[in-house]
C-alpha cells in the first residue's frame, strides 16, 4: 500500500487526494464514517455525517494534517477489502509516466514540469536547483531560500518531491514538511515545532505553561536533540516552508535558526534542512549552509523557459510566436499577474498547443462550475464553516456541488483558536479581490450570516469600509492582518505600504517583553534614572554606564524604563540581551548586525530611508559569512578579523546627527565567559564610539567582567528607600497595612526587593502583629525570613522536604518519593503521599514555581535557592551528598521518552556536584546540555568547573580553580581559552596563559598552541626550537599524529624564515607518507584526512612557486594531484577552512574552475572564473594565480 502519512499526500490540489475523496464518498457511509473518523483522531461531531462528500472533503486533509490518514484508510480497508484494491489500481494509473510524445528531461534537477503527470510548471529556479543538487550530494546540509512574497519559494518542495519520485535521492529518506500555510492568523514557534515533531514521528511533549514562545522553542529544541535518531541509516529531510508569511511569529523563525545551528553542529545527524522565507540578513551561517534568493519571473526568464521546452518537444518556434505567448501568459501588466496564474497559463499552453495531450492538466470540472457569488462570499471571509457560507445545506446534489467547490477552490486550515476551518485558496482570493468592485465585496460582508472573530477579518472589513487607521494606531495582531491583506490585494490606495507595516510590527515585537516587565509595576529608582539621563545627554561619548545588582533587584526594569524614555524622546535605541549566547560569542560582528537590524526598524520605511541600512546589513553578512576569519590553513585557530572601520563609518553616516543608545542586559553572561570575549566586546564598543559620536552605552547585570571590559560609571543598585519599599509591600500584600509595621520591615530588610517579597509572604501568613517580625532584623535577614516561611508551611512532610530539598533543581512526586524522602527522614513514602507533598509545595508560590521545562515539575525559585544552597551544603553535608547520589540513580534509570534531555541534564548536574571524574562523566555527556550547565557552574566544586571549561568553549575559569587541577585536566580546561584568545588576536595573553604551568619535568603542556602563540608574536626562533624539541619527543614515543602536526608547523616557520629547501623536505616527506597511506586504504577518504593532505600539497606548491628550484615536471604532477584531491573533497569540508580554499585558489585556480568558484563564494572576491586564462607555471614566479594571494603568502611576507 502507498505511504499516505507523507508530506506530499494531503493537499486538496493533489489528484491523489481527490481520487481518495471520490472513493470514500462512494463507498463509506453511515456508521462506518464515524468509526473511520475516530480512528484518525477526528471528532465525528465536527462533520456533516449525512453528507458523505462534504464530510470526506474536510476529513481527508484534516487526517493528513494529523499524520493519521494511513490509520483511517486501514480501518476502511478492514471492512471494505475491495476499496484498497481499487484505490491502489487507480493510483497506479494516475502515477503512470506522461505519454511518450510529451516533454521529457534527462536530468531530473533541470526538469521544468513536476508533480503528478507533470502538472506543475517550475520556471527558471536555476540557483534553487543547484542548491538542491548540492544538498543531495552532501556538499551542504542546510538550504535557506528567500525572496519576495509569492515569488515561488515553495517550489522547493515541488522539486524535492520530484527528485525522490524519480529515484534521484540515494538511500533511505524520510520527509517532514511543515508549511505555515496550514494556519490562519498567528503562527507560533511552538505550533510549528509540535507539528514538526508529529511529522517526524518523534515523542516530543511540552506541557502547558505560561512561558513565552521563544522559551518554548528552546525547550523543544533541547528535547528534540534528546530523542532524535542518530544511527538508523535514514536521511531525514526537514522542510520548513513560508516563514515570511503574515502572522508567522518570531518564535517560528527562532525555531528555524535553532534547527540550522543543530544541523551545523551535528546534533541532528544525517539531516537535510530546507527553510523558505527566512531573512538571511543577520543569520549566522557556517560552512554547511547555503542561501539562495528566488528571482521574480519576468519576460526574459519566461522566454528562456519556453524556448527550452519547445526545443525538447522538437517544435520550431519563432520570435514573433514567442512574443505572443509571453504577452498572453504575463498579461498587459506583468507585475500584477500572480505566479500561480502564470504557471497555470504555461501548463495550458504546452498541453493544449504544443503536445497531443488533451485538456489542461491540473484543472477539474468543478472549477468552471463554481458559482461567482459563492466565490465572492468566501473571498470576504478569512476562514469559514459550511453554514457561514451556505446556511442550511441544500439537497444531496447541492451538497455535492458545494463539496466540489471546496475541493476545487479551498483548503483546510487551523484558525486562531486551533479549530479546523475552510479557507479560500490564495490564488482564488487574489483573483476575486482584485477584480470585484469594493461595493460588491462590502455587500457580501454585510450579508454573511456569521463572520470569523480574528484580526485579519477585522482589518479586511475596515479596509472595505474605508476606516482602516494608519500603522501607528494598530496593534501587532492587526498589523499582521494588514500584511495578509496586502498579500491578497497588492499595493492599493487606503492600504498602508508593506514596508511601513513590517517596520512597525518588528519594532512593537522588540519592545513587547520590556513593556510586559513594566506592566508588573515599577517603583522608584528616580536617582539611577536621573544619572542615566545625564549619561545619555552628555555632549561627548563616555565609557559604558554599568548597573550592577543582585538577582531580583530590578536592573532589567530600570533598563526597560530607560528604553521607554529614549523612544519617547525620539532617539534611536538598541536593546541587546546577552542571554542570547550568539551575541556574546560573535563579538563585535554580532553586535553590529543586531544594532543595524534594530536601527532599520526605527528609520523611515520607504526605500530612501531603508536602503543604507539594508546595504550595511548585507555587507556585514558578507563579511561574517565569507571573511570573518583568516589565517594560514595549517594553523589550529583561524583569527577573527576585527570589524572594518568602513562598516562602522557607514553606520555613523546612517545615524548622523542622532543619539544612539545601546542598552546591554544580562552582562554577567560576558563575565561568565572567557576574558577574550570581554576584550573583544570592549574593543568593539570603543570602535563604535569613534565612528558614531552620538553613541551612549548602558549595561546591566549581576556582575561585570573582572578584566578586559572598560566601564565608566558603575552604579550598584541599592535597596528601595522607605517610601518606595512601603509602596512595594502594599502592592505585594494587596492591603494598605500598618504604616509603622511596613516601615519597620523595609528598614529591617534594607529595602532589598527579594527580602521584601519574602517578608510580604510572612505578613500574609502571620497577620500584622509587629512582635512576630522583630527577629527579622537580626543576623541573616534573608535566611531568617526563609526560616520563618518554613515554619508556616502547614504540611509537616512538605516542611521537612522544603529545606534540604533545595539540593535538587526539580521537584516531582517521583523525585520526592525516590530521591528526597529518605535523606529528609520521610521514607518510606507512598505514591499518594508523595502526590500530597508535591501539591503542598506547589501552593508555596514564594518558594516554588513551575519548571520552564514545561512538564509539570516544580523548581525552587532561583533567588531563594541561591540564597540557601550554600548553607545546606555547609551545615548538612551528609544529607546533601545522599540527595545528589539518589538523584543520579533516579535520572540514570529514567525510562526513555520525551524527558530524555531533562533527565540527562539533571543526572550530569548531580554527578558534577559529586565531583565525579571525567571517566564517569564522559559516557553520559551530551553537548545539548552544555549551556544550561554552564549557567550554574558557580554552584559547582572546582573539579567540576574544570570539566565544564573543557567541554564548553569560552567559559571563564579563575586561576585558583585551574591551580586545583592535575596536568591533564589543566590541559583540557586551558585549551579552549587559549584558542579563543588566539582567534581574537590576543596572542600575548594566550602565551601568558599557556605558560601558567609546566609539567613535572619542565615540559610544555600545550606545545601546539604555544608554538602558534610564539609565531604570532614573531618569536619564530623560539617557536622553531620548541617545534623541533617536541617533534623529537613525539618520535621517541611513536605518536604519529603529533609528529605530523609538528612537522607541518616546522615547515610553516621554516618557510617564513626563508629556509625553503628544508621546508620542502619536511612537507615532501609527509606527502610521500600520505600517498602510501592512500594506496593502502583505496578510494575511501575520511573527512579529516582530505583537508589535512590538501594543506601539505598547497604548502609544497607555494614553496615551489617561491623557490624557483623545483623541477617543472615535479610541480606539474603535484598540481595535478592537488586538483584531483581538491575536486574529490566535498565543499562542506573545504568551507570549514576558508584560508585553505584561498590557498587552493592561489595554487590551482587555473586548473580547477570548481575551486575558483568556491573561493569566490567563500571569500567574496570579485572574480569572473570564465574570463581567466590558464596560467603556465613559471619557476621563480611569486605571484599567485590572477590576483589571488594565499593567506600563507601574506603571513610569510609575500605580496
Amino acid at each position: 500500500m502507498p505511504t499516505y502519512d507523507d508530506p506530499a499526500f494531503g493537499e486538496l490540489t493533489d489528484p491523489r487526494v481527490r481520487l481518495l475523496i471520490d472513493l470514500l464518498s462512494r463507498d463509506v457511509h453511515g456508521e462506518l464514517i464515524a468509526v473511520a473518523l475516530s480512528s484518525a483522531g477526528l471528532d465525528p461531531g465536527d462533520y456533516p455525517l449525512d453528507r458523505a462528500r462534504l464530510t470526506w472533503t474536510a476529513a481527508v486533509p484534516d487526517a493528513a494534517r494529523l499524520g493519521r490518514l494511513g490509520a483511517l484508510i486501514e480501518v476502511v480497508s478492514a471492512t471494505r477489502p475491495t476499496f484498497t484494491r481499487e484505490l491502489e489500481s487507480r493510483l497506479a494509473l494516475l502515477l503512470r509516466p506522461p505519454p511518450a510524445g510529451g516533454y521529457s528531461e534527462d536530468d531530473p534537477y533541470r526538469c521544468s514540469f513536476v508533480g503528478l503527470r507533470g502538472a506543475r510548471a517550475v520556471i527558471d529556479r536555476a540557483g534553487l536547483r543547484d542548491g538542491l543538487r548540492d544538498l543531495a550530494e552532501d556538499q551542504y546540509w542546510v538550504l535557506v531560500v528567500h525572496g519576495h512574497p509569492r515569488s515561488g519559494k515553495s517550489h522547493t518542495w515541488l522539486l524535492v518531491d520530484h527528485l525522490r519520485n524519480v529515484g534521484k535521492l540515494v538511500g533511505v529518506n524520510r520527509f517532514a514538511r511543515v508549511t505555515t500555510h496550514r494556519w490562519s492568523g498567528e503562527v507560533t514557534g511552538e505550533a510549528v515545532a509540535m507539528s514538526l515533531a508529529s511529522e517526524l514521528g518523534l515523542p516530543v511533549t511540552l506541557s502547558p505553561s505560561g512561558e513565552l514562545d521563544d522559551a518554548r522553542v528552546r525547550k523543544f529544541l533541547d528535547h528534540l536533540v534528546g530523542v532524535y535518531p542518530g544511527d538508523d541509516g535514514v536521511t531525514r529531510w526537514i522542510i520548513l516552508d513560508g516563514l515570511d508569511r503574515p502572522g508567522v511569529q518570531e518564535g517560528a523563525r527562532d525555531l528555524a535558526r535553532g534547527l540550522i545551528q543543530l544541523v551545523e553542529d551535528g546534533e541532528l545527524p544525517q539531516t537535510r534542512l530546507i527553510v523558505t522565507g527566512l531573512d538571511p540578513l543577520g543569520l549566522h551561517v557556517g560552512y554547511a549552509v547555503r542561501t539562495e534568493e528566488i528571482p521574480a519571473i519576468d519576460g526574459t526568464l519566461l522566454r528562456a523557459f519556453l524556448t527550452d521546452v519547445a526545443a525538447r518537444l522538437g517544435r520550431d518556434i519563432g520570435d514573433a510566436e514567442l512574443d505572443a505567448w509571453i504577452t498572453e501568459i504575463l498579461g498587459p501588466v506583468p507585475a500584477a499577474r500572480d505566479l500561480s496564474e502564470v504557471e497555470a497559463a504555461v501548463v495550458r499552453l504546452v498541453r493544449s498547443n504544443w503536445t497531443r495531450e488533451a485538456g489542461p492538466v491540473g484543472e477539474t470540472p468543478g472549477t468552471a462550475a463554481a458559482g461567482a457569488d459563492r466565490l465572492v462570499r468566501a473571498a470576504v471571509l478569512s476562514v469559514f464553516d459550511l453554514d457561514w457560507l451556505e446556511p442550511g445545506l441544500a439537497d444531496a446534489s447541492g451538497a455535492d456541488r458545494l463539496a466540489n467547490f471546496l475541493a476545487d477552490s479551498c483548503e483546510r486550515v487551523v484558525d486562531v483558536r486551533g479549530v479546523p476551518r475552510w479557507r479560500l485558496r490564495d490564488d482564488e482570493r487574489l483573483r476575486v479581490l482584485r477584480s470585484v468592485p469594493r461595493e460588491v465585496l462590502l455587500a457580501a460582508v454585510d450579508a454573511a450570516p456569521r463572520r470569523p472573530d480574528e484580526p485579519v477579518q477585522h482589518v479586511l472589513e475596515r479596509y472595505l469600509r474605508g476606516t482602516l487607521p494608519p500603522p501607528a494606531s494598530l496593534a501587532p495582531a492587526e498589523l499582521t492582518g494588514v500584511l495578509q491583506l496586502e498579500r491578497w490585494l497588492g499595493p492599493r490606495p487606503g492600504l498602508p505600504a508593506r514596508r511601513d507595516v513590517e517596520s512597525r510590527l518588528d519594532w512593537l515585537n522588540l519592545l513587547a517583553p520590556l513593556r510586559r516587565l513594566l506592566a508588573r509595576g515599577f517603583v522608584g529608582r528616580e536617582d539611577v534614572l536621573a544619572a542615566l539621563t545625564a549619561h545619555v545627554d552628555a555632549p561627548h561619548p563616555r565609557p559604558p554606564f554599568v548597573i550592577e545588582g543582585v538577582a531580583g533587584s530590578g536592573k532589567s526594569a530600570v533598563l526597560a524604563r530607560l528604553v521607554e524614555t529614549v523612544v519617547a524622546r525620539g532617539d534611536l535605541v538598541c536593546y541587546a540581551g546577552f542571554d542570547r549566547s550568539w551575541l556574546v560569542q560573535g563579538g563585535g560582528w554580532s553586535l553590529l548586525q543586531e544594532v543595524a537590524r534594530q536601527i532599520g526598524m526605527q528609520l523611515p520605511a520607504d526605500p530612501p530611508g531603508q536602503e543604507p541600512v539594508t546595504r550595511l546589513r548585507r555587507q556585514v553578512r558578507r563579511f561574517v559569512q565569507r571573511m570573518g576569519y583568516s589565517d594560514v590553513a595549517s594553523r589550529i585557530t583561524q583569527q577573527l578579523e576585527p570589524v572594518p572601520a568602513t562598516l562602522l563609518s557607514d553606520l555613523g553616516r546612517i545615524v548622523a546627527g542622532r543619539r544612539l543608545v545601546l542598552v546591554i542586559d544580562t552582562v554577567e553572561e560576558l563575565a561568565r565567559r572567557d576574558p577574550s570575549l570581554a576584550v573583544a566586546c570592549s574593543m568593539f564598543l570603543k570602535q563604535l564610539a569613534r565612528a558614531v559620536p552620538g553613541l551612549r552605552v548602558v549595561a546591566a547585570g549581576r556582575a561585570r567582567p573582572r578584566s578586559g571590559f572598560t566601564a565608566g560609571r558603575v552604579w550598584t543598585l541599592p535597596g528601595l528607600d522607605d517610601h518606595d519599599g512601603v509602596l512595594l509591600l502594599r502592592r505585594l500584600t494587596g492591603t494598605d497595612g500598618d504604616q509603622e509595621l511596613m516601615l519597620r520591615v523595609v528598614r529591617a530588610t534594607a529595602g532589598d526587593p527579594l527580602s521584601l517579597h519574602l517578608a510580604a509572604d510572612v505578613l500574609r501568613r502571620t497577620g500584622s502583629d509587629p512582635a512576630r517580625l522583630i527577629a527579622i532584623g537580626e543576623g541573616d535577614v534573608r535566611g531568617r525570613l526563609y526560616s520563618r516561611l518554613l515554619e508556616h508551611i502547614k504540611d509537616r512532610r512538605a516542611r521537612a522536604i522544603a529545606h534540604p530539598g533545595l539540593v535538587v533543581r526539580r521537584v516531582t512526586p517521583e523525585v520526592i518519593r525516590q530521591v528526597l524522602a529518605e535523606p529528609c527522614g520521610l521514607a518510606p513514602l507512598s505514591g499518594p503521599d508523595a502526590d500530597e507533598v508535591f501539591r503542598a509545595l506547589r501552593d508555596e508560590a514564594t518558594l516554588c514555581e513551575p519548571s520552564t521545562d514545561g512538564d509539570g515539575a516544580l523548581v525552587h525559585r532561583p533567588n531563594v535557592r541561591a540564597l540557601m544552597l550554600g548553607a545546606i551544603t555547609r551545615d548538612r553535608p551528609a544529607a546533601a551528598r545522599a540527595i545528589h547520589e539518589a538523584a543520579v540513580r533516579f535520572y540514570r534509570l529514567a525510562p526513555p521518552g520525551p524527558g530524555d534531555h531533562v533527565a540527562r541534564r539533571e543526572e550530569l548536574y548531580h554527578r558534577l556536584m559529586l565531583k565525579e571524574p571525567a571517566r564517569e562523566l564522559d559516557p553520559r555527556w551530551t553537548p545539548s546540555v552544555a549551556d544550561e550547565l554552564a549557567a550554574v557552574m558557580d554552584e559547582m566544586p572546582a573539579e567540576s568547573r574544570l570539566y565544564l571549561a573543557a567541554k564548553v568553549k569560552g567559559l571563564r575559569l579563575d586561576p585558583e580553580v585551574r591551580a586545583e587541577a592535575d596536568d591533564q585536566r589543566w590541559r583540557h580546561s586551558v585549551r579552549p581559552s587559549a584558542e579563543s584568545l588566539l582567534e581574537r588576536g590576543q596572542s600575548r595573553e594566550a602565551l601568558e596563559l599557556l605558560r601558567e604551568r609546566r609539567g613535572h619535568d619542565g615540559r610544555v603542556l600545550l606545545p601546539d598552541l604555544e608554538i602558534e602563540a610564539l609565531e604570532r608574536l614573531d618569536r619564530v626562533d623560539e617557536a622553531l626550537a620548541l617545534a623541533e624539541a617536541e617533534r623529537r619527543r613525539a618520535s621517541g614515543l611513536g605518536h604519529d599524529a603529533r609528529i605530523r602536526d609538528l612537522v607541518t608547523r616546522q615547515a610553516r616557520i621554516l618557510e617564513r624564515t626563508g629556509r625553503l629547501e628544508r621546508a620542502w623536505e619536511l612537507l615532501d616527506g609527509l606527502a610521500r607518507l600520505d600517498r602510501s597511506a592512500a594506496r593502502r586504504r583505496g578510494a575511501v577518504l575520511d573527512d579529516d584526512v582530505r583537508p589535512r593532505e590538501l594543506v601539505v600539497l598547497t604548502g609544497l606548491l607555494r614553496i615551489a612557486r617561491h623557490s624557483g628550484r623545483i623541477d617543472r615536471g615535479v610541480v606539474e604532477e603535484l598540481r595535478a594531484e592537488t586538483v584531483a584531491l581538491a575536486e574529490a573533497t566535498p565543499a562542506r569540508l573545504l568551507r570549514r577552512g576558508p584560508s585553505l580554499v584561498r590557498d587552493l585558489a592561489a595554487e590551482i585556480g587555473d586548473r580547477s574552475q570548481w575551486i575558483l568558484r568556491l573561493a569566490t563564494a567563500v571569500r567574496g572576491f570579485d572574480v569572473d572564473p570564465g574570463g581567466l586564462p590558464p596560467r603556465e607555471p613559471v619557476a621563480g614566479d611569486t605571484v599567485a594565480y590572477d590576483g589571488f594571494v594565499s593567506e600563507a603568502d601574506k603571513s610569510q611576507g609575500y605580496r
